[in-house]
């Protein structure tokens, strides 16, 4: 099954939970916005939805500096 990362083709083997998605990439120590179809999600969300084939899925990590 395939889904759209940031625009680019990513393949997964099945469907997967955004929070297990998420710690897989490393990323939850991160502070994040997600978008999932079009939808702006919350931290606490995340483990309520599940990456499906032909989902996108948007990730912009937030960083400081100056």
């Amino acid at each position: 099954m395939t889904i759209q990362l940031n625009g680019k083709t990513e393949t997964l083997m099945t469907p997967v939970s955004l929070l297990d998605f998420l710690q897989s990439k490393d990323l939850l120590s991160k502070p994040l916005v997600i978008e999932l179809n079009g939808q702006a999600l919350l931290r606490e969300e995340y483990r309520d939805h599940t990456l499906e084939d032909g989902a996108i899925l948007e990730i912009v990590t937030l960083a400081a500096g100056g």
